[in-house]
């Protein structure tokens, strides 16, 4: 069992990144989470910053959501065992 815990730690990955409005303000409460739910969410900090970890070593789909902005998803390659910081992501406000 020890080996099989280990296995599964090496392989993990906490992503970084911040998400921001279109005036470049920090936006706090956006969801963050992945396609496959089992890897579980987080929600930005009063900063707009958030750390998510994830199962690394290939593709990982990040999904942003917080009313009443647009959701969004992106694709990011993140490697084993290690932080991996992604570019600002600017949340849009939708039209009523």
């Amino acid at each position: 069992m020890y080996l099989f815990e280990c296995s599964i730690f090496s392989r993990t990955a906490v992503i970084r990144g911040r998400i921001v409005t279109s005036s470049g303000m920090g936006l706090i409460g956006v969801r963050v989470s992945t396609s496959l739910h089992l890897e579980g969410f987080t929600l930005t900090r009063e900063d707009g910053w958030f750390d998510l970890l994830v199962n690394g070593g290939g593709a990982v789909t990040l999904q942003f959501g917080r009313s009443p902005f647009r959701p969004q998803n992106q694709i990011v390659n993140v490697p084993w065992n290690e932080v991996f910081f992604i570019e600002f992501i600017c949340l849009v406000q939708l039209l009523n």
